[in-house]
């Protein structure tokens, strides 16, 4: 399985500076969650850029320089574990983004072929690896255009995986022009099976300026984080730092 975290602040400011010790936090979990990691940000100009690697961040020299230098208002980061199955390649590595979207995926769902079934054939042929959270993020992205925002997709669409599909986990990051959101909805057994009751929790702090979001394992002011419920998004306003939760039941 995967971590996930992600930021928007008001002030263009490097990872480190901004979250601080609960970065170091979730880097050490790369010695767990090792088979690459990956970034995206929104840079001075608007732009979307992705960088990412397979090797674990904890012993990357490309993560610690992204992480120190790089000043944005939006971001989101990945570690990887990879499932059983799912090769370590950088064609399987998250965050999955177009020009405007960036995708980060915490979980599984079974089968890839049937996943892939659901897709137009012309993005089958563009997929690039193997992974599940790939089709995952193609189906959003069908979903978006049918229905015209990312809020009315997302309950249909989470409903659908979760009643046609076995799933551990849909949990995942989505990093957009206007807003940051976060999912977490797991299927009720997958906490036990992992024997952790918080491993596919996300939670989320605010303070003066910023939003943070993270999975379990880089909290490191436990007070001061929120949790979502199975079955929520938090949805971020990048112009003004407003949240709200969105039902996905």
């Amino acid at each position: 399985m995967c971590r996930l975290l992600a930021f928007a602040s008001i002030t263009p400011t490097a990872p480190e500076e901004l979250i601080g010790g609960d970065l170091a936090s979730f880097v050490e979990l790369s010695r767990e969650h090792c088979d690459g990691w990956g970034m995206a940000w929104f840079d001075g100009e608007g732009e979307l850029n992705v960088a990412k690697d397979v090797e674990p961040a904890h012993s990357s020299e490309l993560f610690g320089k992204l992480a120190s230098t790089t000043e944005t208002d939006a971001m989101v980061l990945h570690l990887r574990r990879a499932s059983p199955g799912l090769s370590v390649a950088l064609e399987n590595t998250h965050p999955f983004a177009t020009e405007s979207l960036a995708f980060a995926h915490n979980g599984w769902i079974r089968q890839v072929p049937e996943l892939e079934e659901l897709l137009e054939p012309a993005t089958q042929v563009a997929l690039r690896g193997t992974t599940d959270s790939e089709r995952c993020f193609q189906l959003l992205l069908a979903a978006v255009e049918r229905t015209g925002s990312i809020e009315e997709a997302l309950p249909p669409l989470l409903r659908s995986l979760r009643q046609d599909f076995r799933y551990n986990a849909l949990n995942f990051l989505l990093l957009g022009e206007r807003r940051l959101y976060a999912v977490c909805d797991y299927s009720a057994e997958a906490p036990a099976r992992r024997g952790d009751p918080d491993y596919y929790t996300i939670g989320y702090r605010q303070a003066a300026g910023s939003v943070v979001i993270g999975s379990s394992g880089c909290w490191g002011d436990r007070p001061a984080w929120r949790t979502l419920a199975n079955h929520q998004a938090l949805v971020v306003d990048r112009g003004t730092l407003q949240t709200s939760v969105l039902d996905l039941a």
